[in-house]
């Protein structure tokens, strides 16, 4: 799984939105024709993190702190091939970062 934060990301005009969204797209569609695009989808600014067992403490994501923006889920042959199409993500290119992490199949 490729988690991409937010935090640094320098997308200030509607224009640049505009055209990282296409890179994102593109690079998308260049992972789903060599079969490795299994989900992805970019996630609403707005949510909230649960702590605590008992009645658990509700806090709002602050759009201004560091927030996971989006996701993809990606095949690959091992986790060394997993780094290496990371490092395609349009992500890194204005500024955020992309974590990547194993998914345990049970």
């Amino acid at each position: 799984m490729l988690l991409l934060h937010d935090e640094g990301l320098a997308l200030n005009s509607p224009e640049e939105q505009e055209a990282a969204v296409a890179e994102y797209v593109a690079w998308a569609g260049e992972l789903a024709a060599a079969g490795h695009l299994v989900a992805g989808d970019e996630l609403a600014p707005e949510g909230n993190l649960l702590e605590g067992a008992n009645n658990p403490t509700v806090h709002p994501i602050s759009a201004a702190s560091d927030r996971i923006g989006g996701y993809f889920i990606i095949a690959a042959a091992d986790y060394e091939e997993a780094l290496s199409l990371a490092k395609g993500c349009p992500q890194l290119r204005y500024g955020g970062t992309v974590e990547v992490r194993p998914i345990i199949q049970r």
